[in-house]
């Protein structure tokens, strides 16, 4: 492949990329939870189930708060807090961006 041809397919390349990560973040939704956690195994329990959720991107687990933010695509507040409900702990949704 040629050098004219190799900067043309990088710059389509760049470009796909830029494009991508546009959309992703114009899908993203954030769902703030109060989750009722009592220790670093509440939250650890609570990390691991928001994991494994089709989507998710970051989790914060703020135990000090008894607050989870879980950002990712396509999510439901409704199916999320149903899916960290299964540690045991009393969830509710507080909001969703």
């Amino acid at each position: 492949m040629c050098s004219r041809c190799l900067n043309t397919f990088f710059h389509h390349l760049h470009n796909f990329d830029v494009n991508r990560r546009r959309s992703r973040a114009a899908m993203s939704t954030a769902v703030s939870l109060h989750v009722d956690m009592m220790c670093e195994g509440c939250a650890g329990a609570v990390r691991r189930l928001a994991a494994k959720i089709d989507g998710v991107t970051d989790v914060d687990v703020r135990l000090d708060a008894k607050t989870v933010i879980i950002r990712g695509a396509g999510l439901s507040a409704e199916d999320v807090r149903e899916k960290i409900a299964k540690c045991g702990r009393e969830t509710r949704v507080e909001s969703t961006a």
